[in-house]
This record gives C-alpha cells, sequence and structure tokens, in this order.
C-alpha cells in the first residue's frame, strides 16, 4: 500500500522542519511527501531542500494565493 503526506505550506517556516524530521522518524517513511506552497513570503522553501535526500518530496508553488483546502484539493 502506497502512503503519501501532504502538507500545505504558506508562511510555514517555522514549523515545516518540525513536520518533516517528525516524517523522517517514523518507522515506515511515506513513499511521497507532496507540499503545496501557497505563495509563502518566508523562506520555508529553502529549509525543505535538505530533506529532498531522506524523502520523496514533490514541490509545488501555486502561481495565486487559493487557501489550504484548495492546496489540497490540487494534489
Amino acid at each position: 500500500m502506497k502512503m503519501s503526506v501532504c502538507i500545505p505550506l504558506f508562511n510555514g517556516a517555522w514549523c515545516i522542519e518540525d513536520a518533516l524530521d517528525s516524517l523522517c522518524l517514523q518507522v515506515r517513511k511515506p513513499d511521497e511527501v507532496i507540499i503545496q506552497d501557497d505563495v509563502s513570503l518566508d523562506k520555508g522553501n529553502l529549509l525543505i531542500e535538505k530533506y529532498m535526500r531522506d524523502l520523496k518530496i514533490k514541490f509545488a508553488i501555486n502561481k495565486n494565493k487559493i487557501g489550504r483546502a484548495s492546496c489540497r484539493e490540487r494534489v
């Protein structure tokens, strides 16, 4: 069974590392981590790069702010 984790991100630099650290510590790591950035103004996207070797991360940035729920629907 394939396991995917979807993380909507908007100005979440303060917590994205905690979320990704938690995923790295799981006994069964997810097959993919989908992060949808909703036009963040902080540097959260730069923090994600260091996790790309430990987790299979798909990262996308929206062109316009669409909100958390719509980010989840896009996946």
